[in-house]
């Protein structure tokens, strides 16, 4: 199984309806573009589960747009800021082969990387437009993954 792991891209400061509201900038558009498309030949996700936040959801669609990604995005409440890392984990853990990616937030995705590969502490920070990769011999499960690569913007040039 492998867990791949977006943060969303750069988004407005504020919105008048509330945080969950945000958008992605232009700039924040255009650095996801370039991510994706530097991925596009290293991860086909089966799955997309994204945080319901528009942010996320605007991520989820521009990388999966790059990727010519053709199912559903779904949404999932256990990638929402405020959520314990053991939730996703627990949703994602009936999966035990192909390739999912989850979009969302830091530092909720920082502490799910940490809870994923480790059961101490990791100190990673996700950047945004940041992707991580995460294999698992089988099923999801706390402590039994490896970090295989993590890609931020500035690595590529985006």
């Amino acid at each position: 199984m492998r867990v791949i792991i977006l943060r969303h891209g750069i988004s407005e400061e504020t919105h008048p309806q509330g945080d969950n509201y945000r958008r992605l900038t232009p700039e924040g558009r255009v650095k996801l573009e370039r991510v994706a498309e530097f991925l596009s030949k290293r991860i086909r996700p089966d799955m997309v589960l994204t945080s319901p936040f528009v942010r996320a959801v605007q991520t989820a669609e521009v990388f999966c747009k790059a990727l010519e990604y053709r199912n559903s995005i779904a949404e999932s409440h256990s990638l929402e800021p405020a959520c314990s890392p053991d939730s996703i984990i627990e949703e994602i853990s009936v999966l035990d082969e192909g390739e999912v990616l989850l979009v969302g937030h830091d530092p909720h995705l920082s502490s799910l990387i940490e809870r994923m590969v480790c059961s101490g502490n990791l100190n990673f920070n996700m950047k945004k437009a940041a992707v991580v990769r995460i294999d698992f011999d089988h099923a999801v499960r706390a402590g039994e993954g490896e970090l295989k690569w993590a890609v931020a913007p500035g690595i590529i040039g985006a």
